[in-house]
């Protein structure tokens, strides 16, 4: 090879791993973006559904399609920041009780439940919600991937009462027919999805 060809190769090498090492560098310094969306995969059972907080907007539309009443009692399965819980109750006047395993998330819901002053309506569980006792639910809320949906699904069917409703947002229940389906515009041509199930 002759002297010219190798230091071109030799350049173009240490560009190369230059490169790499920037890149490396960029990426261990990206921070999550701020704002209304934040996305957080917990590492348990229920990492099956990421973390992704619910748009004010779309809380509303879950809890008035769901025709949430004063004293009626709302279970959120995965509660995340507890946002629907802290509107159930502030807007509502509900009761509310959410599940949140995850460690980081549940801290989310206690501060923000703390934040509104409604630690007497609101009650926080700190466990998996696929062993949760939902019996007294009126209301049940989720923001949850269809494969989760599958597995509480006969959990809803085994512990709901009568004339218990299911809000779901974005994803449908697998094998249940829903009896209203209402769109939220995100404001980019695409939109948010409500389903209502009733028991």
């Amino acid at each position: 090879m002759s002297r010219s060809l190798w230091i071109v190769v030799c350049i173009l090498g240490l560009l190369f791993l230059v490169g790499n090492l920037a890149l490396v560098g960029v990426m261990t310094g990206l921070k999550p973006e701020a704002g209304p969306l934040t996305l957080h995969t917990p590492e348990h059972p229920e990492g099956e559904s990421p973390y992704l907080s619910t748009p004010p907007a779309v809380v509303d539309a879950m809890l008035r399609v769901a025709d949430v009443k004063p004293g009626e009692i709302v279970y959120d399965l995965g509660c995340g920041d507890a946002r629907i819980l802290v509107a159930a109750a502030r807007d509502f006047g509900a009761l509310g009780v959410g599940i949140e395993l995850d460690d980081e998330v549940f801290e989310l819901a206690v501060e923000n439940v703390r934040r509104n002053q409604l630690e007497d309506r609101v009650k926080l569980v700190h466990g998996n919600m696929f062993e949760a006792d939902i019996r007294q639910a009126d209301v049940v809320a989720l923001y949850l991937l269809p494969q989760a949906l599958e597995r509480l699904r006969p959990i809803l069917e085994r512990q709901l009462k009568p004339g218990a409703r299911v809000v779901s947002h974005d994803f449908r229940m697998p094998g249940w027919q829903s009896v209203h389906v209402e769109k939220i515009p995100r404001g980019n041509g695409t939109s948010h999805t409500v389903h209502l199930y009733r028991r």
